[in-house]
């Protein structure tokens, strides 16, 4: 017969040549899937246009699975073609080889996610963390006893039927691989991926693979066992490259003790550990894991150094063991004990200190606040007691006047319910001014004290100095709340006592104090003299509400100066929040 084009796909690079049960060939390609008829030589159907195909296999039931460049699994069966997606969510990025053994498992070869399986519906996954040499998977056969051979990036290993099982079945959490290699006749090589299939199975039994280095046959029958587990040794510890000391126990060689703790502040460690082995040794695996820090094993494939960067301080155990080319462990393995010191920082002293001061300042918080809301209620109760003891009495005595006015007016009773009415006006206008929020900046206060001024010194020549910037100072409530009415004081006593024609007030600031200043030029009076009244021990109980200190310095004939000056930031003997 004449050759024939049977190309169906233009432009499709071919990756796989699959033959079937049914007498059907079928073609993988860059652009799709062709099945020929082998009898008529002609393409029978097209399927997944413009998916690059990598491999084909064959279930028992005679539906065709292909795998996908892109890491799609299809299914054709009975004409038609269904995706399938794993269940267990495992993700993947590309299908090498698909191959069904003789239970109806499907096993599925990806690039470094190793092997995926199918079983009775139930999915699941070996990598090198379940003790695979190997995780980019290029082809898997099984020999006559139902052993797994998967061809790799590294060459070929083997997993044996009873461990499949076992690990399926959920009783073991990893396999031992039998991985070919140096001692077993084979050179360094890989097997090939572009294109498939890259083995085959010949009816004695023997596997036959294209390789990076040419055609290499596997005889199953003839590999001897290696059962000889290698011997472990841990060769040095470093903390931040210098060396630390240690010795072997005297019972164990294997288990070894650091003498030198390791320094606070270490940045890395680094342990070096090896294995002895004479058939193979670059094939040695090993596994790792640190006491104290982590429980499951590491793989570390090859690598014979274990790095740990910014342990935290304490006391740890490296455990190390290895298993030789044929998958045989070391069950006992290599220890080392070591300790890392803590910095100032780190130690129980220090953070039983930070905890002290952390509860010190939610105490310092709590009282703070306490000692606001306290303040605030003292505020209530002023109020309170002001609006009861001047507004209520003075609203009493007018209508007391009143009552008396019904029954027999005498004159001068208007002239005194006005007088009374203003002052209880007066006290209405303090008391909103100072729960006012708005009135919070010495200004507002320099503003209050001045309308005062101007209304109680009327008949006086005075003389008003505020300060240049005052509107950015916040004052204290005490200060808001006594200052005018003890400035109302110090006017009434100008008005009734002092017969003064002028009179000097300053308002400032000074050292982040606020200063209030009242100098006449009245008939004064001798400070140190035993007075009648209680005009100058009221003046001491305001200001001692302000923590002000109230000077008053006055000499017959001589005028009067008041001074008063008050702390415009708050202190606080911060002790008194823990009492």
């Amino acid at each position: 017969m004449p050759s024939q084009n049977l190309t169906a796909l233009p432009n499709g690079y071919s990756n796989v040549l699959f033959q079937d049960s049914q007498n059907k060939v079928w073609v993988g390609s860059t652009k799709g899937v062709v099945s020929y008829d082998v009898d008529s030589m002609q393409p029978r159907q097209t399927l997944l246009p413009n998916e690059d195909v990598r491999c084909f296999a064959e279930a028992v039931d005679g539906s065709i699975w292909m795998g996908l460049q892109d890491g799609k699994l299809f299914q054709y069966e009975h004409g038609k073609v269904r995706a399938v997606q794993p269940t267990n969510g495992w993700q993947h990025s590309s299908i090498h080889a698909l191959h069904f053994d003789a239970t109806g498992t499907l096993w599925i070869g990806t690039w470094r996610s190793g092997l995926e399986y199918l079983k009775n519906g139930k999915w699941g996954t070996l990598t090198q963390r379940q003790g695979l040499p190997d995780d980019s998977i290029r082809d898997i056969q099984s020999d006559q006893a139902g052993n797994l051979w998967i061809g790799s990036s590294i060459g070929i290993f083997r997993i044996s039927r009873q461990q499949l099982d076992q690990f399926m079945d959920g009783k073991i959490k990893s396999v031992n691989c039998l991985q070919l290699g140096t001692g077993d006749g084979l050179g360094a090589w890989e097997i090939l991926s572009d294109s498939q299939p890259v083995s085959s199975r010949t009816p004695d039994g023997r596997l036959w693979y294209v390789t990076s280095v040419g055609l290499v046959v596997v005889d199953p029958h003839a590999i001897q066992w290696n059962a000889l587990p290698p011997p472990v040794v841990i060769e040095s510890l470093q903390a931040d490259g210098r060396p630390i000391k240690s010795t072997a126990s005297p019972t164990n060689p294997q288990i070894r003790k650091s003498i030198a703790p390791c320094p606070a502040g270490t940045r890395q460690l680094e342990i070096s550990y090896t294995a002895l082995s004479f058939s193979s040794p670059n094939q040695v695996r090993f596994r790792y894991r640190l006491q104290g820090l982590e429980k499951n094993w590491t793989e570390a494939a090859n690598r014979r150094v274990a790095y740990f960067p910014h342990l935290p301080p304490g006391k740890y155990t490296f455990e190390v063991t290895a298993c030789n080319n044929h998958g045989i462990w070391n069950e006992t393995g290599a220890q080392l004990s070591f300790e890392v010191l803590p910095v100032f920082w780190q130690t129980g002293w220090f953070k039983l200190l930070l905890a002290a001061v952390f509860v010190s300042v939610l105490v310092l918080i709590y009282r703070a606040k306490a000692a606001r809301l306290q303040a605030l209620e003292q505020l209530r109760h002023r109020i309170a007691r002001d609006l009861h003891d001047e507004v209520g009495a003075n609203l009493g005595s007018i209508s007391l006047l009143t009552e008396v006015m019904e029954r027999k007016p005498q004159p001068g009773d208007l002239a005194q319910i006005r007088s009374t009415a203003d002052q209880t006006v007066d006290t209405l206008r303090d008391l909103v001014w100072i729960i006012n929020p708005s009135h919070e900046h010495l200004a507002d206060l320099v503003q209050r004290l001045n309308q005062i001024a101007s209304i109680m010194l009327a008949n006086v020549v005075c003389r008003f100095e505020e300060p240049a910037h005052a509107s950015n100072v916040k004052l204290p409530l005490e200060i808001r709340r006594n200052a005018p009415p003890l400035f109302k004081e110090i006017l009434h006593n100008i008005q009734k006592h002092s017969h003064a024609q002028n009179v000097g007030i300053k308002v400032y600031c000074s050292d982040g104090n606020f200063v209030l200043q009242v100098q006449d030029d009245g008939v004064g009076f001798d400070v140190t003299a035993k007075r009648a009244g209680d005009g100058l021990k009221n003046f001491q109980n305001r200001a001692a509400e302000m923590r002000a200190q109230l000077t008053v310095r006055s000499q017959p004939g001589k005028g009067t100066t008041v001074e008063l000056t008050a702390p415009i930031t708050k202190s606080r003997d911060w002790r008194t929040l823990f009492k």
